[in-house]
């Protein structure tokens, strides 16, 4: 996976609903209905060093974008988390698109009866979000069991009351998503180790040619 510090220069030509084979065919493969891919997702075309390219783009709450696909992972500044609201007293908090989008198909109730839902986008420290977390209800915790999901789970746990932590559903697997992709598995997976981001990042050489508007609608005011 490329980070941001480390990736030629990208300009956003387009963005529009999915409809690439490829893409169509990574969200199979990462058993995420295409449906409901649509209803978060877009696909971007991209240019890098005089090449044009297409992938899975899922916009920040700040304007920017992650671009991923099979073989790629990297930021668009600016970075962010990304809050989706339904208008729920509870919130969902994931690492990343793919682990959202797997608890979205899982789960049992109508899309009015979501929780509201936190991205991160990166693996940020609790601090950085604990703002958004409290006002809440309930906090329903999704994150990898990396070093960093660890940390930020136990410490939520700890600090926030009615917070739920819901990685023993997918011990022994890195996230929701693997788990889902991969249950049943005879061998349990290695965990990798992953450090903790942060949102004070230098610029990196990535720019958008177009303004994009987050598709989200903005959280009410708490």
């Amino acid at each position: 996976m490329e980070g941001p510090g480390n990736i030629p220069p990208v300009t956003i030509e387009q963005t529009h609903p999915i409809r690439s084979a490829y893409l169509e065919r990574y969200l199979w493969e990462r058993r995420i209905p295409l449906d409901m891919a649509r209803l978060y997702l877009l696909e971007a075309w991209y240019r890098r060093e005089k090449h044009t390219y297409h992938a899975l783009a899922f916009p920040n709450s700040t304007g920017g974008f992650e671009l991923f696909d099979r073989n790629r992972n990297f930021h668009v500044p600016p970075c962010g988390p990304t809050l989706i609201c339904h208008q729920s007293k509870d919130i969902a908090i994931f690492r990343n698109a793919l682990d959202l989008l797997t608890f979205a198909a899982l789960f049992a109730g109508p899309i009015q009866e979501f929780p509201d839902f936190l991205i991160l986008n990166a693996a940020i420290p609790f601090q950085a979000v604990q703002q958004i977390i409290a006002p809440y209800i309930y906090k329903h915790l999704f994150l990898p069991n990396d070093g960093a999901g660890i940390a930020f789970s136990n410490q939520a746990v700890q600090t926030l009351q009615n917070c739920h932590d819901h990685r023993s559903l997918y011990a022994g697997y890195p996230t929701i998503n693997d788990w889902i992709c991969r249950i049943g598995a005879a061998a349990r997976p290695i965990i990798p180790r992953s450090p903790v981001e942060s949102y004070n990042l230098p610029n990196a050489p990535v720019n958008a040619s177009i303004a994009l508007k987050c598709p989200y609608p903005r959280p009410p005011a708490r």
